[in-house]
């Protein structure tokens, strides 16, 4: 058994790099000395369509405080007005958390692009990530930790032994386990998708030699098919495409590698120094942060080699990214200028809010 470790696992999920692991540091490639300039952003803060905008505060997000945290932007002005029917509570016992209000729904991860997301398709807020929901809107998964008798109460305690991944049906509030494993590897849900649920593995007490690589689980037969091997942080499930950045033990610079899931086959897109991936833009061009060997940069990849700065300047503050329409809603931002862009790659990021928080979806 390995001891739970409540940042890691208890959430469930390896979207985002667990602290004790080192990101990679190396030099910049080519490519990133190479990109071209976007447009200066504007970043006086301008009306923009008539809305609201689900978010969560970056800083709740960060620490999983996120009990009060989610709500809306509203436009046109960009102030953000938290929401009570967003509550969230977490159960002693099972460690997930639940919506406050009924029927209850109940959820896990701690993802680095939301912890949470409304769904308007239901209109409710649910406590899983967007990637966890389905494209229609009527289900989501998350995994269950399987806890050994007795051990949320024993020293160091609880104690994971295994996961459940379990699927919501929003209609009627079902909740039913497609998918078990005990013992090590600990599954979390990446996505929901057409394919099945896509699965990586979490780095408790170290990085196993299993950790952070790509599963699917088979929704019609429940059974569970390794994807890729490669290693790596965010992955991120888009039409049939699987990103990652690569995380290699050994120091050397990140590659983001892109994955045809119809045919199998993988290319590097973009190689650089601590490389966090952050999502993909309205046009399914990957968005990445850099920050190390003196690099620091946003950058939108256009194709293998060729990217381009989203920010001019030095600034890794990119901290998620929903695609709207033919534009996309950017959470970060320049130091001192954080807050929500509105990005099209002809004009550039206009800041639109300046609340310091993530967006979670479209505008409603």
């Amino acid at each position: 058994m390995r001891r739970f470790l409540l940042a890691a696992v208890v959430l469930l999920t390896a979207c985002g790099a667990p602290p004790t692991v080192a990101r990679p540091t190396g030099t910049a490639s080519p490519s990133v000395a190479a990109s071209a300039p976007s447009p200066t952003p504007t970043v006086s803060i301008t009306p923009e369509l008539a809305g609201d905008l689900p978010a969560i505060s970056s800083n709740a997000n960060g620490t999983g405080e996120i009990q009060h945290a989610g709500g809306f932007v509203h436009f046109p002005g960009g102030a953000f007005t938290a929401d009570p029917k967003a509550a969230m509570v977490q159960d002693p016992n099972t460690h997930l958390w639940r919506t406050a209000i009924q029927p209850y729904l109940s959820g896990s991860n701690d993802s680095g692009r939301g912890r949470i997301t409304y769904d308007p398709f239901v209109g409710r807020w649910i406590p899983v990530s967007r990637d966890q929901v389905s494209s229609d809107g009527l289900h989501y998964a998350y995994a269950e930790p399987i806890f050994a008798p007795g051990s949320n109460t024993q020293p160091g305690g609880p104690f994971i032994t295994g996961v459940h991944i379990r699927v919501v049906d929003l209609p009627s509030g079902s909740d039913r386990i497609v998918f078990s494993a005990t013992g090590y590897p600990f599954y979390t849900v990446v996505a929901y998708a057409a394919q099945g649920i896509y699965l990586t593995a979490g780095c408790v007490e170290g990085c196993g030699p299993e950790a952070l690589k790509l599963w699917r689980v088979d929704l019609a037969t429940g059974k569970l098919a390794k994807v890729s091997d490669r290693r790596g942080f965010n992955w991120l499930i888009r039409n049939h495409v699987a990103w990652v950045a690569t995380y290699d033990e050994s120091g050397q610079p990140s590659q983001l590698l892109r994955l045809d899931l119809t045919n199998a086959q993988i290319a590097a897109w973009l190689t650089g120094p601590g490389m966090q991936l952050i999502d993909t833009d309205a046009d399914g061009s990957p968005l990445v942060t850099l920050n190390g060997g003196g690099t620091s940069a946003e950058l939108r990849v256009t194709a293998p080699q060729q990217s381009e700065r989203i920010f001019p300047g030095p600034s890794n503050g990119l901290l998620a990214a929903v695609a709207d329409g033919s534009r996309t809603r950017l959470g970060g931002g320049p130091i001192g200028e954080v807050g929500i862009y509105l990005y099209t790659p002809a004009s550039g990021a206009r800041q639109v809010s300046d609340f310091r928080g993530l967006p979670l979806g479209p505008l409603r």
